[in-house]
C-alpha cells in the first residue's frame, strides 16, 4: 500500500506527539512538605502533566481535536489548510504556556508538531497546485 497523501500521516503524527503531550509528564515539580509546626521537611518532587495547567490541557486539547478533524478534511483542501495553520498557531500558543510554566518537554513536542503542520500544510499547497494545473489541461 502506498500512502498519496503525506499531509495525513504528517498530521497524524502530529496530533499523536500532541496527544503524548496530552498524557505523558511534561515537567517536574518541586512540593515541599511541612510538619505540624510549619517547618518545610521535604522537599518532594512530582511529575506535572498537562491537565495540572489548565490553559495549557485546554490548547492541547483543542489542537488534538484539530488536527484528527483536519486529516479528514481533504475534499475541502481550502478549508483544511486553514484548519491547519490554527493548529500550528495553538501548538504554538501550548508551547509558550510550557515554557512559560517551566516545562522543558511541551515546547520541544510543540515545536516538533508545529513543524510537521507546516510541512503537511505545505504539501497541501502542492496538491492545490498539482490540481489547477490538471485544470488548465482540460
Amino acid at each position: 500500500m502506498v500512502i498519496q497523501r503525506w499531509q495525513s500521516l504528517l498530521l497524524f503524527i502530529s496530533a499523536l506527539i500532541v496527544g503524548a503531550g496530552l498524557i505523558f509528564p511534561i515537567g517536574t515539580k518541586v512540593v515541599s512538605e511541612t510538619d505540624l509546626t510549619g517547618s518545610s521537611v521535604d522537599m518532594l518532587v512530582e511529575d506535572l502533566y498537562a491537565f495540572d495547567l489548565l490553559p495549557l490541557f485546554i490548547v492541547l486539547c483543542v489542537a488534538f481535536v484539530l488536527l484528527l478533524v483536519d486529516i479528514f478534511l481533504y475534499k475541502n483542501l481550502r478549508q483544511q489548510k486553514q484548519v491547519a495553520l490554527v493548529c500550528v498557531l495553538l501548538t504554538v500558543v501550548a508551547g509558550g504556556i510550557g515554557a512559560f510554566y517551566g516545562s522543558v518537554s511541551a515546547p520541544v513536542m510543540m515545536a516538533i508538531s508545529a513543524i510537521l503542520t507546516i510541512v503537511a500544510y505545505t504539501r497541501m499547497k502542492a496538491d492545490e497546485r498539482l490540481l489547477k494545473s490538471y485544470d488548465r489541461i482540460r
